[in-house]
């Protein structure tokens, strides 16, 4: 095994002096969404509070969830699926340049380039609402490179004393301490995806809390499914359909003339009017 995986308590598992660039992992229930981070290490007597140059991230990606078949194909290997996620820069950065392409590599390459690293074991964080995913992960880093794979929790970004509840969800506290540590308290953060949340603070910086409920997607399947007559709509279609409101400049029509798009715009007015009424809210208790 070459990977040590944890849950992580912060700072013990911060990043150790001398490593250069770290990976970060969102297991979404729809996608894995990467990033790579440059780290500066602050010198000690650096008395300047703007962290914004501490891990700075350098290349996003977004790759579909690992799948079973992946995992028990008897022509691959785990060395493979997981190049098969990487962009050039970041599958030389782990392999070297002489891994040309995922039919090429081993976990020998990936031990021969960590000795070239200042320190040898990557570092990779990873925040998770989708368990599966998490553990697939977990066995592919640890059967090929040598790293510490870090599990973040809700106590790395906000305590229960400051507002945290039990069960709230990391992923949602993650994109709130994005937040604050770019714009301050209070802050209120929107984030859709399978479902849609909305978390905030108030301005003394503890965690009001939020709410979740199903995404733009999960709304119209769920119309298609429960209903006979209703028809299907793909997120493909109804990203087409925003695109062509954009270039046209004319937004969709409260009263629409065809069935796709007289649910596209019930979903849309809902998620509108849900945004206002919750910024509104957010208004009055931020600063009480």
């Amino acid at each position: 095994m070459t990977e040590e995986s944890s849950s992580s308590k912060w700072p013990n598992a911060a990043p150790p002096e001398g490593q250069q660039t770290i990976i970060t992992i969102s297991c979404g229930n729809s996608h894995l969404h990467w990033a790579t981070h440059d780290i500066h290490h602050k010198n000690n007597n650096d008395n300047n509070n703007n962290n914004n140059e501490l891990f700075s991230p350098t290349l996003f990606w977004r790759t579909p969830h690992i799948t079973d078949t992946e995992m028990n194909d008897p022509t691959s290997t785990a060395v493979m699926t997981l190049s098969r996620m990487l962009p050039e820069s970041i599958h030389e950065y782990i392999f070297g340049a002489a891994a040309e392409s995922s039919n090429n590599v081993t976990e020998e390459m990936a031990q021969d380039q960590s000795q070239k690293r200042a320190v040898e074991k990557l570092s990779v964080y990873v925040v998770h609402t989708n368990s599966d995913q998490l553990a697939k992960l977990e066995t592919l880093f640890a059967s090929i490179i040598p790293s510490n794979f870090v599990v973040l929790d809700g106590d790395d970004f906000f305590k229960e004393e400051q507002g945290r509840y039990n069960g709230m969800g990391v992923d949602r506290l993650a994109t709130l301490t994005g937040a604050v540590y770019y714009y301050g308290h209070p802050a209120l953060v929107f984030d859709g995806g399978t479902a849609t949340t909305y978390s905030a603070t108030n301005s003394q910086g503890m965690v009001l809390g939020g709410g979740i409920g199903p995404g733009i997607q999960s709304k119209l399947q769920s119309m298609s499914k429960d209903t006979d007559a209703l028809p299907s709509i793909s997120a493909a279609e109804v990203k087409e359909r925003v695109r062509e409101a954009e270039i046209s400049g004319q937004p969709l029509p409260t009263f629409a003339r065809n069935t796709k798009e007289a649910m596209m715009v019930d979903v849309f007015q809902e998620f509108a009017g849900k945004g206002r009424h919750v910024i509104e809210r957010w208004i009055e208790h931020a600063y009480s």
